[in-house]
């Protein structure tokens, strides 16, 4: 029973990270609705429907392996979260629960599932993180290798909280317990982002580089930035005496983000000529948080409204569609000929 047996392996072998998955093709659907109504284009915003249906397709496909990961092979998880990698791909099972409660606030507007989307994203975010920092403060053996953008992903979904979540700040029964998550979550998320971002620097200027499958991972830092500048965005929208400060936090992020974007393009074409660069699932971590910095930057903008940004925008939105389409393609290829086990691990 050779199928079984492969199958089992595949699960024993199955990695979060595939919920990067649906976090990328989320924040392109957001990404793609949001450019229709921006140009009055009815046929991109029916596309972007289209994507959000798929998108919630694609997380039920990852949701089943992932479940029988936990039941059926508890000790390979307990063993990945004593990796001080592995355990924080976990937290994009989170993110990935926001990013399609954005799809259903923003594109289809199904308030239902968005609420549940949004609770369950939110204290997933929340309780991972808490457990994978004090797992983290409680290791004696991490050592600076071990330090990577992948530890981003934590404030990454402890930031999207308040931006994915604001719709519900219109409903007066649980207003106060969304405003206390989102307080809550952003202040943990910007302060806990500002510490390993000091790590991460000190880390990859006085150690050696990451190693070339790993590269898709130095874009992950834009990841918190875009939901921060989104988040932002919001308490610019519901808080109105903290309009000013918003606006200036927004713009501060919106400055770093943009660097680390072309940054990031110079290091992967570094690498892509330097040496080579297999297909990994961590491919897919290319998308979400170039296309939360998008996400983030136009709804900035919407407030700035700079001709530049505009540019900038557009040039990021033509970039995050030949990736995504690159991603699904190699996905599949890699999903035909049976690879998908070896295409999990990083």
């Amino acid at each position: 029973m050779p199928a079984i047996r492969s199958f089992k392996e595949f699960i024993r072998e199955f990695s979060a990270s595939w919920f990067s998955v649906v976090m990328g093709t989320g924040v392109f659907t957001t990404a793609i609705n949001i450019m229709g109504r921006k140009y009055s284009n009815s046929f991109v915003i029916s596309v972007s429907h289209t994507f959000a249906f798929i998108n919630f397709i694609f997380f039920f496909v990852i949701l089943v392996p992932f479940l029988l990961k936990l039941i059926v092979f508890s000790e390979e998880v307990k063993g990945d979260f004593r990796d001080p990698t592995k355990m924080n791909f976990y937290m994009m099972f989170g993110i990935a629960m926001l990013t399609l409660a954005s799809n259903f606030s923003i594109v289809t507007y199904i308030l239902p599932f968005y609420m549940v989307f949004w609770f369950a994203g939110a204290l997933t975010v929340i309780l991972f993180e808490m457990s994978i920092m004090f797992l983290t403060f409680m290791k004696s053996d991490i050592q600076i290798k071990h330090i990577s953008p992948v530890w981003f992903l934590g404030t990454t979904g402890l930031l999207l909280v308040p931006g994915s979540g604001v719709l519900l700040t219109n409903f007066e029964p649980i207003r106060d317990l969304v405003i206390f998550l989102f307080d809550f979550s952003f202040g943990a998320g910007f302060f806990l982002y500002l510490a390993l971002f000091a790590i991460w620097i000190y880390r990859f200027v006085l150690h050696e580089p990451l190693e070339s499958a790993r590269i898709p991972l130095f874009w992950i830092n834009m990841g918190p930035i875009g939901a921060a500048i989104t988040s932002l965005v919001a308490y610019f929208s519901i808080v109105p005496h903290l309009n000013n400060i918003s606006m200036f936090f927004a713009l501060l992020f919106f400055g770093a983000g943009t660097w680390w974007f072309f940054m990031a393009i110079l290091i992967t074409i570094y690498y892509m000529h330097s040496m080579r660069i297999s297909y990994k699932a961590a491919w897919w971590s290319f998308a979400f948080p170039l296309g939360q910095f998008l996400i983030g930057t136009m709804l900035f903008n919407y407030t700035w409204n700079c001709k530049t940004i505009d540019f900038l925008i557009n040039f990021i939105f033509v970039i995050l569609a030949i990736i995504w389409c690159l991603n699904v393609f190699l996905t599949l290829k890699y999903l035909m000929e049976g690879k998908l086990a070896e295409a999990q691990r990083i």
